[in-house]
């Protein structure tokens, strides 16, 4: 990982590197007492939609709050920018604010300074085969909260960029709001657009990313709306991580969950159709 940020480092191209290099370095270095228990001031949740059971849409959901209330925006404090982090599978409520605050801690130790947002979702399945299913069914349908919330933002501040960075399962959350994007009438006509995306260890397949749905067995990639949603589309993957690297001797968790190869391992298959602004 460490080589792939310097690359990154040396690309102008990469407009949210201080985000991802200070998330994946500058929290190993700091004392335990300050790095955690910080939870930034702006989180949008959608915790309670969805029974973290069976997956399914909870029967008494709570109402959800939009950009303009998360945000406090009246239309004249627009920031220039904004980044949403979207956690991964098997985060309770606490656990996903203590990442949020090492991200927003990170951002603003590098001088970056930018509202970070974070998105709180229900992946606090069991931990088990069937929990793993249930979260992944939960992250697809979190797309369309994360896309409305992102579209209110961009209504109220059509001029501000907005960048979105995903770890593990939140990616698939990532990927079904461009999805959602894509097909949104008012969206584009306005000619709106993500200004740039991240995905950390993505554990998603690694073919979602194509533009061909051919190349995936189910059908469903996201290549088009990656294309035709965002500025500038990055994978940071590590073939050494233990979570989605192929083993042949237990425990084996990727792919023996989705008997596939995940984004995040090795980055994007060989031989895919895939985006022009597509980066590993």
């Amino acid at each position: 990982m460490l080589p792939l940020l310097k690359r990154c480092l040396s690309k102008k191209e990469s407009e949210l590197i201080p985000l991802i290099a200070s998330f994946l370095l500058f929290i190993l270095l700091q004392p335990l007492d300050i790095a955690y228990g910080q939870t930034p001031s702006i989180v949008f949740s959608t915790r309670g939609i969805f029974d973290t059971e069976t997956g399914e849409p909870s029967t008494e959901p709570p109402e959800l709050s939009n950009a303009t209330t998360t945000l406090g925006l009246n239309g004249q404090n627009c920031p220039p920018e904004i980044a949403i982090y979207v956690h991964g599978v098997w985060a309770d409520e606490q656990e996903a604010g203590e990442e949020f605050g090492r991200v927003d801690l990170s951002v603003k130790a590098n001088r970056y300074d930018i509202p970070i947002v974070g998105f709180s979702w229900d992946s606090d399945t069991p931990v088990s085969t069937s929990g793993w299913d249930s979260a992944k069914q939960i992250a697809d349908a979190n797309g369309a909260p994360l896309a409305l919330f992102i579209f209110d933002f961009k209504f109220q501040c059509p001029d501000s960029k907005v960048r979105l960075v995903a770890h593990s399962l939140g990616a698939r959350v990532v990927l079904s709001a461009l999805g959602v994007l894509n097909n949104a009438e008012t969206w584009n006509e306005r000619n709106f657009k993500v200004a740039s995306v991240h995905l950390l260890g993505a554990a998603v397949d690694n073919e979602k990313v194509s533009k061909d749905d051919q190349d995936s067995t189910d059908g469903i990639v996201y290549g088009q709306a990656i294309e035709a949603q965002v500025d500038n589309f990055y994978n940071l993957f590590n073939p050494r991580d233990n979570l989605l690297e192929p083993r042949f001797v237990p425990p084996i968790y990727y792919p023996l969950f989705e008997g596939n190869l995940a984004l995040g391992g090795n980055g994007r298959e060989l031989g895919i159709f895939e985006p022009t602004n597509y980066r590993d």
